[in-house]
């Protein structure tokens, strides 16, 4: 495992080409990405080749945020991205950390509950995009009431 920089875009593009929310990323809004001081760990081949890939978004004290963790199509089921969850928790940079966190498909809650992590309760994930709208999911009418409400009684 280590830091994945920005010589790596283009294998990392070809990993996030296998993930349908990564997949219309642009190559140099990758390779900004890849600059910033968060955290990317990376696997990869005895020949150099980047097979596994992770990133985290943090304040280094309170919150880190598990993002993009994606292991390359042929190489999946061979322990990868256990071993990508293990270098987060144990990033030395994020051992201040209070929490860890991560959000994924439905499928995937188990097995993250089995690298210790857990759904908090009255925990919703929600996102507000600016680039599409797809994939997200429309208030019910129950929430949509409680927002209004919301609003309503902070005029």
């Amino acid at each position: 495992m280590s830091p994945v920089g920005e010589r790596r875009v283009d294998e990392v593009m070809r990993l996030y080409a296998q993930a349908w929310w990564t997949r219309d990323r642009d190559a140099r809004d990758v390779a900004a990405m890849l600059r910033s001081a968060q955290p990317t760990i990376g696997a990869v081949t005895p020949d150099d080749r980047l097979v596994a890939f992770v990133r985290v978004l943090t304040d280094f004290r309170f919150k880190a945020v598990v993002v993009d963790l994606i292991v390359d199509a042929p190489h999946r089921r061979a322990g990868l991205g256990g071993r990508l969850v293990r270098a987060v928790v144990e990033h030395p940079a994020l051992k201040a950390v209070e929490d860890v966190e991560l959000y994924c498909d439905e499928d995937l809650v188990p097995y993250y509950a089995s690298h210790g992590f857990a759904e908090p309760p009255r925990t919703r994930f929600m996102r507000r995009s600016r680039s599409r709208a797809e994939g997200t999911i429309p208030l019910t009418a129950a929430a949509k009431r409680s927002a209004d409400d919301g609003s309503s009684r902070r005029k």
